[in-house]
């Protein structure tokens, strides 16, 4: 390790402190950072494992701090892993129009590494030396081959408190130019983490954009993000509408959808009369407030008021 690193943003985490100390902390952890990650998996709703990767305490305390000194630009289309954006909004940008196209992003947040990363810092003009450049790379990212310690392979991880906002901010001139190709096409766009939606009034039109979305990503990604092509579907009136969980109706609403409201329904009952077990009582809380912040009136015909306090 250089010890004539000359790191700015350093010295921006750490102003008005003592910088000796703090500095030889920095140049001791950086070099193996991107392995400083508890490593684990878990199953998929569908089937196969997701790999989990947890930086440690120092490291996601090094993120945070890094992350919010660099004030990232994130588009207004994206909803997720942001304060006052949710589902419910992301839902209701598409509920007056009649077709839906539905796509999902191939192994998202492992697809984005510290190249793009470092190409998307460039091109909204934040402009940071080469000691700066290897910090933000091992600080952010992860390297999942222990044994190549060249990391080589930097990419970020499900688990490191700074993925989700990384992952927002790459795709800001994703996000800005479908927007605005949509917009001219009379179409709505969203983008909820991996997941897009787009809607509109003619099923051709929303045909003819899933080109112009591989094109896009391939021009601004090189390759790496791309699109897992089985989840592409186009909805049509007549068939259920779902985004991230959420109904959108016939009448141009939002809603929780018959069968999550038959279930509540049912596990309501056995509450009321005693027979629901205490281990589905924070399910059934968790239910009723997501209830109230996509479909209120739901909670009236049940007669729940305030649902935190069953």
């Amino acid at each position: 390790m250089k010890s004539e690193r000359k790191f700015e943003l350093f010295y921006k985490l750490h102003e008005g402190e003592r910088f000796s100390s703090k500095l030889n902390e920095l140049i001791a952890l950086t070099p193996t950072a991107p392995i400083s990650y508890k490593v684990y998996s878990i199953p998929k709703k569908k089937g196969g494992r997701r790999i989990i990767a947890h930086p440690t305490k120092k490291l996601k305390e090094i993120q945070k701090k890094l992350l919010e000194l660099l004030q990232l630009q994130i588009h207004k289309s994206a909803y997720a892993y942001r304060k006052g954006r949710n589902i419910a909004q992301n839902a209701e940008t598409h509920k007056e129009n009649k077709f839906l196209l539905k796509l999902d992003f191939h192994d998202f947040f492992n697809s984005i590494n510290n190249i793009i990363f470092t190409r998307y810092l460039d091109k909204i003009g934040i402009h940071y030396n080469e000691d700066d450049k290897w910090l933000i790379n091992h600080i952010f990212f992860w390297n999942p081959n222990k044994k190549d310690n060249s990391h080589k392979k930097l990419i970020l991880s499900v688990g490191a408190p700074s993925s989700p906002t990384i992952s927002n901010a790459v795709m800001y001139f994703f996000d800005k130019e479908i927007e605005e190709y949509c917009e001219s096409k009379l179409m709505k766009y969203s983008r909820y983490a991996d997941d897009i939606s787009i809607s509109g009034n003619n099923k051709n039109e929303l045909k003819t954009i899933i080109p112009v979305i591989r094109e896009k990503l391939n021009e601004l990604f090189n390759g790496r993000i791309i699109l897992n092509e089985l989840k592409t579907v186009i909805i049509s009136p007549g068939y259920n509408k779902f985004i991230t969980g959420i109904t959108l109706t016939s009448q141009g609403s939002i809603s929780i959808g018959r069968k999550r409201k038959r279930y509540i329904f049912s596990l309501v009952y056995k509450y009321k009369i005693n027979e629901l077990s205490k281990d589905l009582i924070p399910r059934l809380k968790g239910l009723l407030v997501f209830s109230r912040n996509i479909e209120p009136s739901f909670l009236s015909l049940i007669h729940i008021s305030e649902p935190t306090r069953l």
